[in-house]
Parts: C-alpha cells; structure tokens; sequence
C-alpha cells in the first residue's frame, strides 16, 4: 500500500501563492467630490474665470477623465 507523499512546507506555500486572488479596488472619484474638495480647500466660488484653475489642478495632481456612457 502506497502511503500518500508528504508534502513540504515549502511546496504548501507555493500553491497557496498559486491560487491567490488579488482584490480590486476601485480608483474612480466623482466629480462632484472633486469640485467640492477644490473649492472648500481654495475657499473660492465656481465661475467660468477659475474653472481652467481647476482643470489644471486636477492635471498636476495626476487625475485622468475617463468618459463613461450611462
């Protein structure tokens, strides 16, 4: 009668790590948040004059716009 192999604590690890599933996480921010932070922080109204102010800021700070259909 074959006795079943042992298995080392080396080999246990291996297919553990084999098998792992990484979480997603989810990176999108709404505008609306955006807008909210950038203004509380600037203490500053929304007008058409500081609008490109606020495009540029979210460009420096490595924000991306992904245009989603709904």
């Amino acid at each position: 009668m074959n006795t079943p192999k042992k298995r080392s604590l080396n080999e246990l690890r291996q297919t553990k790590d084999s098998h792992y599933i990484v979480p997603r996480t989810n990176n999108n921010t709404n505008l609306k948040k955006l807008f909210e932070d950038y203004f509380q922080n600037n203490n500053e109204n929304l007008n058409a004059d500081n609008i490109d102010n606020f495009i540029n800021h979210l460009y420096s700070n490595g924000y991306k716009f992904r245009i989603t259909g709904t």
